[in-house]
């Protein structure tokens, strides 16, 4: 440990940071010298575990290099030109998945030059994964991953894999159909009548859905609803909306944040922004009202909410499509990025900085196009602890929340063995009863959702444990005097 900035500290390793431990004061709420000049709208992004971003969206161009509607950039803003995955039309979201795989949809037929139908997966390199095929026949907006490594997607289309399915359904991992979910076929009697944009996942696998329906399952529910895990209707659940629902995400106090185009919320006045209980009851003290539509949420785990979209004040302020609100509802009126037009996608990296892509050309004072970085402006800690038989993750400030975590353990840094997944608790997450053994090393991943609709999904990821050696130098043939450079990969937690 070295110290930084007075009592901060940080947690280093040799060949980088494994496990982020920041604290400190940032900037105020300006763009960073994070530019990549994109070339359109930016509808999608997922910060990997190396700090490099995933994004998607309506683009052409990156760095003014020729790039197609995905891409992947360094951690400072500069093109990843290893990674030269390409669609054809827009991405709507992305997945990265435990293996370092990466779910895209969107609106596309062609992925990397090859047929795909709306959905498609890379490899981690960004080559596409051929065996992976599902074949929607309309848009995929939403995208979500359950703990079991099953596929949930939303959207416009009518078939997967050849078999009715409106407006959503579940994919095995391999990408074929799961049968076992029924929800939404072609049966009248058990029909979305229209698209499904944003699906949030709850603890108990039950999973809320939104978007611009009136019926599901036969039944009227107006613009959101509630399956369970087997994809069968909660008939207990009935919130409604008079217009589309766009955004979910589900609070780690089990409230929902319902975000969208309406004007009434469960039966009363709620402008684009609402809040409800686990019981679909409307939670009254929650009212930020946003002139206009809100897209994007993203969930910090300080409690405050960012939303995105094309309003102009919010919570009884000025706030020209980026905000962000108190878990009360009221306005943070310390935080003003002064967005000079829509915002389509909010995203929290692990060090609390907020990625935005939109129809901007300047934020924060600062000249951007289409995405763009802002410095956090209050503490941050990311990072894991033991204590006997019980790790803790200490996740607190405006670091991004997670919906669900695991942790495991590796005597090798290559195989992982699960412990079993965190509970929530005052100031992070924790898994208790332990038996460790000594001379290993520990991960913890937490899963979260952001981007357009809530559609996008990533994991942070936080290591600790003792040095392990990953490579050895190479062997080499020098001559007398000669300069010779050895390196190795080393991983794990310096004492």
């Amino acid at each position: 440990m070295r110290q930084i900035s007075g009592n901060k500290t940080v947690c280093e390793w040799v060949a980088g940071i494994l496990c982020l431990f920041f604290s400190g004061q940032a900037g105020a709420q300006s763009a960073d010298s994070f530019n990549p000049a994109v070339g359109g709208q930016v509808l999608a992004s997922a910060v990997q575990a190396d700090a490099k971003i995933l994004i998607g969206g309506s683009f052409t161009t990156i760095t003014g290099r020729s790039h197609s509607y995905i891409g992947r950039l360094n951690s400072n803003g500069s093109l990843d030109t290893n990674f030269n995955a390409f669609a054809n039309s827009n991405v709507t979201c992305l997945l990265e998945q435990e293996d370092g795989k990466i779910l895209v949809a969107g609106a596309f037929t062609q992925l990397n030059s090859v047929t795909r139908n709306y959905i498609g997966r890379l490899n981690a390199d960004g080559t596409l994964d051929t065996n992976f095929n599902p074949n929607a026949n309309g848009t995929v907006w939403c995208l979500a991953r359950q703990a079991d490594g099953k596929i949930l997607l939303g959207g416009d289309f009518s078939t997967l894999t050849s078999t009715n399915h409106v407006g959503m359904g579940r994919l095995n991992a391999d990408g074929t159909l799961d049968p076992t979910f029924n929800v939404l076929t072609s049966d009248s009697s058990s029909a979305a009548n229209r698209s499904i944009y944003t699906i949030a996942l709850q603890s108990d696998g039950q999973m809320v859905v939104g978007g611009n329906f009136t019926l599901l399952n036969g039944l009227h529910h107006s613009f959101i609803g509630r399956l369970t895990a087997a994809g069968h209707l909660d008939t207990s659940f009935a919130p409604s909306a008079d217009a589309s629902v766009l955004s979910l995400l589900i609070q780690n106090d089990g409230k929902i944040l319902v975000a969208g185009r309406f004007s009434n919320l469960d039966g009363q006045a709620r402008a684009n922004l609402g809040r409800i209980y686990a019981n679909g009851t409307l939670d009254t003290n929650f009212n930020p009202s946003a002139n206009s539509f809100v897209d994007s949420l993203a969930l910090q785990t300080d409690g405050t909410i960012l939303a995105g979209g094309l309003f102009s004040t919010i919570g009884g302020g000025t706030r020209p499509g980026l905000a962000r609100i108190f878990a009360t509802g009221g306005l943070d009126t310390n935080f003003n990025a002064a967005v000079n037009n829509g915002v389509a996608s909010v995203s929290v990296q692990p060090d609390g900085k907020i990625l935005v892509g939109g129809t901007f050309s300047s934020i924060g004072g600062a000249s951007a196009s289409y995405f763009a970085r802002l410095n956090n402006t209050t503490s941050v800690i990311n990072g894991l602890s033991v204590n006997g038989s019980t790790i803790n993750w200490a996740r607190t400030g405006p670091v991004p929340e997670v919906w669900r975590t695991t942790f495991e353990s590796s005597s090798d840094s290559t195989n992982w063995i699960s412990l079993g997944s965190g509970t929530r608790v005052a100031g992070g997450w924790q898994l208790t009863g332990l038996s460790l053994a000594t001379n290993i090393q520990l991960r913890a991943r937490g899963f979260i959702t952001s981007g357009q609709y809530s559609g996008s999904s990533w994991f942070d990821e936080c290591k600790i444990g003792n040095l392990v050696l990953i490579s050895s130098p190479s062997s080499q043939t020098a001559k007398a005097g000669a300069t010779v450079f050895i390196a190795a990969t080393v991983s794990g937690t310096p004492s």
